[in-house]
């Protein structure tokens, strides 16, 4: 016995063995989809549900840049069945790329290939985040299949694939960067205007709704040199590494990223061997690229970007393997074998445990699978109102929280029903009766709304506010006005 568990830890294991884990790991988590109430984030993991949700309803969701075509497509079907739907899809989604992540680390012939695929399940973020309605884990599973369908040589599958990425997120088109120079560099020049093939293909799809093939170019959600959100400082993602993938796994990231540096000049100096350009390219390459754009973005304050860590999650399945090489690379100065496999096993086990330790990043029930403050205040509100006012569906409502149109079962596209406060007061369009509910994060940074100048107005009239305290002690406040 216990020579069979010490082999499970330090030799490899079958893709049977694999299958199994990934089975009950699908299992497992969507267990939780069921229990947990949480829906990832309060803003864009409910919009892009509600985008799939009404597609067939409004079909030029089906090519709307912010709502990402091929996310739209490929959710729909899920998003009928509520969140909890789509939830199970992202789940799915994750279970692909844990098995492309085993299967890339096999492909690297990097002993112990599991083990990245073990450290990759081992992220809170990962898993915790994917309980919900963003598109990162499509993202990072579009990203890890075609990457591996390059390492394979599978030239036009592999291209084809992954020129459909940046309609699933849109710094696929980073990553079409990165593909473009490995490209060039392996000299497989025919294959390179097979990346335009997903710009192609939804130009002229989208262009029946969008009045033009170059709809793909001209209406980029993200193309702005400036940012509702600010700007940050450049180390913010080096900062909150232990946030985006766990304390334990920084310093083995940040060795991995070393090991990385060491081969980008064996590569120079023509001493690398089979394997390990691609390696370099495609895996290091997409994972720094991807984390230094991002990193500019936030401290130029360009492309609407808010230095959300979750956008790491595209990255994930990269992050793992680069993590082992930083593990791999720290023995590495142990002389002794036995001592080397018996060090990697107790890492490997810490970094499993990791995150049911407690920890401050580790999983936390109430802050990471289920509804925040303020979705648990806008839900009493939409009691109140239920009850207070029955006939509310026949006015129209003013607000920029997109879980009240959840909450009160309102169409959050139908232009009648639910206008934005954005520029409301300058259009005065309020007709007596209409409802405006105020939040202090979506009124405010979307709306440019302050409550106080709400509160001063004399032609709305105050009904209710409810308040509740967020995991960390603060008060998340919504608030119900009504137009005289």
């Amino acid at each position: 016995m216990k020579n069979r568990l010490f082999n499970f830890y330090s030799s490899e294991i079958t893709h049977r063995q694999i299958k199994f884990g990934i089975t009950l790991y699908v299992i497992c988590m969507t267990i939780i989809a069921f229990v947990a109430k949480g829906t990832g984030d309060e803003g864009d993991s409910i919009q892009h549900y509600l985008f799939a949700k009404q597609a067939w309803q409004y079909k030029q969701h089906f090519f709307d840049h912010w709502a990402k075509p091929v996310y739209v497509l490929i959710s729909f079907p899920f998003a009928q069945f509520g969140l909890t739907g789509v939830k199970i899809m992202n789940v799915l989604l994750n279970a692909i790329s844990i098995w492309y992540n085993y299967k890339i680390t096999e492909n690297l012939q990097i002993k112990r290939p599991w083990i990245p695929a073990l450290i990759l399940v081992s992220i809170p973020m990962f898993n915790h985040l994917s309980l919900s309605g963003l598109t990162e884990p499509m993202g990072a599973c579009l990203l890890i299949s075609g990457l591996y369908l390059m390492l394979k040589e599978k030239w036009i599958s592999s291209t084809i694939l992954l020129s459909f990425l940046p309609f699933v997120r849109s710094e696929g088109l980073l990553m079409l960067g990165t593909v473009f120079l490995y490209l060039l560099i392996r000299s497989k020049y025919k294959y390179l205007p097979l990346l335009l093939t997903g710009h192609i293909v939804y130009g002229i799809l989208g262009s029946f709704y969008n009045d033009s093939v170059f709809w793909v170019f001209n209406k980029l959600s993200y193309a702005t040199w400036s940012s509702a959100y600010g700007s940050g400082e450049w180390l913010h993602f080096v900062r909150n590494l232990p946030e985006i993938t766990g304390t334990c796994l920084t310093l083995f990231l940040t060795l991995g990223i070393l090991y990385g540096f060491v081969l980008l000049i064996r590569y120079f100096r023509k001493q690398t061997e089979k394997t390990e350009e691609p390696e370099l390219f495609l895996l290091y390459g997409s994972c720094i690229v991807f984390f230094l754009a991002h990193s500019a973005f936030w401290a130029l304050g360009i492309f609407n970007s808010g230095g959300i860590l979750r956008v790491m999650i595209t990255i994930m399945p990269l992050m793992a393997i680069i993590a082992y090489r930083g593990i791999l690379f720290g023995v590495d100065f142990m002389g002794n074998e036995k001592i080397k496999r018996v060090t990697v096993t107790v890492l490997t086990i810490l970094i499993f445990i990791y995150p049911f330790s407690g920890h401050i990043f580790a999983y936390r029930w109430q802050r990471d699978f289920q509804p925040k403050a303020d979705q648990y205040a806008q839900q009493e509100l939409g009691q109140w109102l239920q009850k207070t006012y029955p006939d509310y569906h026949q006015y129209t409502f003013y607000y920029e929280a997109v879980y009240i149109s959840e909450v009160l079962d309102i169409d959050w596209f139908n232009k009648d029903k639910r206008k934005r406060l954005l520029d409301a007061f300058v259009k005065n369009e309020f007709r007596p009766g209409d409802f405006i509910i105020w939040d202090d994060w979506f009124a405010v940074v979307e709306g440019h709304i302050p409550l106080k100048e709400l509160e001063a107005d004399t032609q709305v009239q105050k009904l209710a506010e409810f308040k509740k305290m967020n995991y960390w002690g603060g008060i998340r406040n919504t608030v119900v006005f009504r137009w005289k």
